[in-house]
């Protein structure tokens, strides 16, 4: 085991996902690993905030403040309403929402306290290092839905959450993906109900789905299982809940995306039905008053395993379809002596699963780990393979990192305490807490110096890394699924880490990525529009365009693959010139194909409302079809925009004579600061005569002279801020220039969420 990053951060839970949510008293650190592939969009921390320069963080936080509690006494006045947590609050568990349901194009972060409430928040222009707002407060919201005919006490103990999780995007099957969010935030209360509720980015506000009774006791984990599909259109998951009494209970979830006869003009649109299970309670045969340390749902590809933890014990189950094993197994935790604090009681404080070789990675807060080998095979302790990743390796792993980094001398009193252990990358990596504890000495002085570790470290040898790092990309390029919502660098945060330590390997990554074969994805026939314009037509062109640009799977691979040669080039290891120069063609060839398709999506939604254009849409359209005539564009391509045109110009020759030569004129803009002409087809950063060069919108092609504007995380590539966005910096001006000032330019940014080349967020410029 090896040291990868350290960071001094008191923090106690984790949350895995892009970026990491790590809870830590009064604040949520959100964390972001500056790794090859990212582009540095703010100040990363320097040697003196984290120890090694290989992979360093950019930071950012919520914090949680006093007025942020919610004060019970103001809906009851009765005592058994009342929270001890209110008195000292901390934050005490975080759920992320998918990506893209914030107003930023980010994710949404539930935050729960100590105080048994609920808020939710949000980046307000910069999600990876920039201010973090509350955005909605959601005890108040369950308060008010609660049943009027029942006692006030009831009502109350309802809306007061121990637990709440945060489900992924629903998989339909259906390609390109639907642009709808059937995502579900769930909440466990002290009365034992499931409230369903989902959250309606249009309006900013929760929608309640359901209430289930499904205990009597507080609800205190709930996990969701990953989305099945089952037919087109329709997928099921299950979420597990475990109450105050030891008992494991699931819910059947059922989600269809129902076509929308309404929506057949610019293509088809569906809405969302969702359906509850009635509870399936006790799926384990014991119950432990003990109560439960931890419960998650182990997933690799399609099959899937229920894990529950207990003080000595974890508890398997698995369906009878998903492993070749089945129904509930009991694991005794084995003795693993590290320090004087070392015991097989302590409680359960994180979990990571390596899928490449099946193995289960469990820490206890006494700073041991135990693993568990075969888990989908058949499940049991340490077994010598060749990964030797066994659990007393691993932990004697951790000691030797946390007696590397206290600066005191360390004895057997000692103890390492270890929490919020996840999976950094699926991978090899982890992160977690290690904090100082003695508790065999009850004095202050202990309690007064405790200093909290974030650890980020490798577990595997370097030659397993080596000769699995292939396999791993294939796997991430061959399975990777739109439905899900996921952005490349989380994708293939595994390659990043590693891709500058083993040079060797570069020459046979390009092999990999021409080898797996691209099917170009089948794009859609389109209703034209027949109706006069408005804020209709102006929602559905943007929701068009929306799942066109981010619903399909051939898209996401090209992304992928452009990503990931881009940062080979940027590879401070890369080898030989010719392999450098092979990196360029290979991302050219990539950024055509990508170019290609974002072309044939826009001329097929510019022609389907042709019949509402104005002569302010024309400078934009004719650039579109200007750049999709010329000679290097695909055949099809070049004919669907001489199509465009035709149709543009109706049955008239002089008028579609006039647009031709106008063609030329379409791609020239006047100099912001000169007014001389710009020409658009010579470069990256067009310049006029005068040498005053500018920076292109990636989006709309048009000149920024403008600082509202929005950069992409994973390449930089600029783009213009969507207009809804005005009010977020209090402007009221139209910054685009005058030239783009067209409903189609508008709803083409509100569209474009994420960069359309290499699928990553982008963050505004300007804070």
């Amino acid at each position: 085991m090896s040291l990868l990053s350290l960071v001094n951060l008191p923090s106690f839970t984790a949350k895995p996902s892009m970026p990491l949510f790590f809870a830590a008293k009064r604040k949520v650190h959100i964390l972001t690993p500056h790794h090859l592939g990212i582009a540095a969009t703010g100040k990363v921390p320097h040697d003196d905030e984290t120890t090694d320069t290989r992979l360093r963080w950019l930071r950012t936080v919520i914090d949680v403040q006093s007025e942020d509690i919610c004060n019970w006494t103001d809906f009851a006045q009765e005592w058994a309403t009342l929270s001890l947590g209110s008195v000292d609050y901390h934050v005490r568990a975080v759920a992320c929402s998918p990506s893209g349901l914030a107003e930023s194009g980010g994710c949404i972060a539930a935050v729960l306290t100590s105080n048994m409430d609920l808020t939710l928040w949000g980046a307000a222009k910069n999600v990876i290092h920039g201010e973090w707002l509350k955005i909605f407060e959601v005890t108040p919201f369950l308060v008010s839905m609660q049943d009027t005919t029942q006692e006030p006490l009831r009502r109350l103990l309802q809306a007061q959450i121990t637990s709440v999780t945060w489900s992924g995007q629903a998989r339909f099957g259906i390609t390109p993906a639907p642009c709808i969010d059937a995502s579900l935030l769930v909440t466990g209360s002290r009365a034992g109900t499931l409230c369903f509720l989902r959250f309606d980015a249009k309006i900013g506000r929760l929608q309640h789905m359901q209430t289930l009774q499904v205990a009597d006791t507080w609800l205190t984990h709930l996990s969701f299982s990953p989305w099945t599909v089952i037919n087109s259109g329709f997928c099921e998951s299950w979420i597990a809940y475990t109450s105050l009494d030891g008992s494991v209970g699931l819910v059947k979830l059922q989600v269809m995306g129902k076509f929308d006869e309404s929506c057949r003009v610019l293509g088809s649109d569906y809405a969302v039905e969702t359906s509850f299970g009635n509870p399936i309670n006790n799926i384990f045969a014991t119950k432990d008053e003990c109560g439960t340390t931890a419960l998650n749902w182990i997933v690799s590809g399609d099959k899937v395993v229920l894990v529950r933890c207990r003080p000595g014990v974890i508890d398997l189950w698995s369906p009878s379809s998903s492993t070749t094993w089945s129904g509930s197994r009991s694991m005794y935790i084995r003795p693993q002596v590290i320090t004087v604090g070392s015991s097989t009681l302590q409680p359960v404080s994180g979990h990571a699963y390596f899928r490449q070789c099946d193995v289960l990675v469990i820490s206890l807060f006494d700073g041991t780990v135990r693993t568990i080998h075969n888990l989908f095979l058949n499940p049991e302790w340490d077994v010598n393979t060749a990964v030797q990743l066994t659990g007393q390796l691993v932990s004697e792993g951790l000691r030797r990192i946390f007696v590397e980094i206290e600066n005191e001398e360390i004895t057997n009193a000692d103890v390492n305490r270890t929490s919020g252990l996840i999976s950094l990358d699926g991978f090899t990596s982890v992160v977690l807490i290690q904090q100082s504890s003695q508790p065999a000495d009850m004095s202050v002085k202990n309690e007064v110096r405790q200093t909290t570790h974030f650890v980020a470290a490798q577990l595997c040898h370097a030659d397993h890394i080596q000769d699995t790092l292939l396999n791993v990309l294939v796997h991430i390029l061959t399975t990777a699924n739109s439905d899900t919502g996921a952005a490349p660098i989380h994708l293939l945060r595994p390659i990043f880490l590693w891709l500058e330590s083993f040079p060797e390997l570069h020459f046979d990554i390009l092999k990999v990525l021409r080898s797996i074969t691209w099917n170009p994805p089948t794009l859609r026939s389109l209703t034209p529009w027949s109706t006069d314009s408005g804020l209709d037509l102006r929602l559905r062109f943007r929701k068009s365009l929306k799942r066109d640009f981010y619903g399909c799977d051939g898209l996401l691979s090209l992304r992928l693959r452009l990503q990931l040669t881009e940062a080979l080039m940027n590879c401070a290891t890369l080898g030989s010139a010719a392999i450098k120069e092979e990196c360029y063609e290979t991302a050219h060839s990539i950024c055509k194909l990508i170019s290609d398709v974002m072309l044939r999506v826009l001329i097929r939604h510019l022609s389907a409302v042709t019949s509402v254009l104005s002569s302010r849409d024309m400078p934009f359209i004719l650039r579109v079809i200007r750049r999709a005539s010329q000679t290097d564009s695909f055949p099809n391509t070049q004919r669907e925009a001489h199509a465009l045109l035709d149709l543009i110009g109706g049955s008239d020759p002089s008028y579609i004579s006039r647009l031709e030569n106008e063609l030329e004129e379409a791609v020239s803009e006047p100099c912001p600061a000169c007014k001389e002409p710009v020409s658009m087809e010579t470069t990256a950063r067009p310049a006029c005569i005068k040498g005053h060069t500018w920076d292109t919108c990636v989006v709309s092609s048009f000149i920024m002279a403008t600082p509202f504007v929005r950069s992409c995380i994973g390449c930089k590539r600029k783009a213009f801020l969507p207009l809804s966005m005005r009010s977020t910096f209090k402007v009221g001006s139209n910054w685009l220039p005058t030239i783009a000032q067209s409903w189609i330019v508008e709803e083409l940014l509100e569209a474009v969420t994420r960069c359309l080349y290499c699928g990553n967020s982008f963050i505004a410029t300007v804070q």
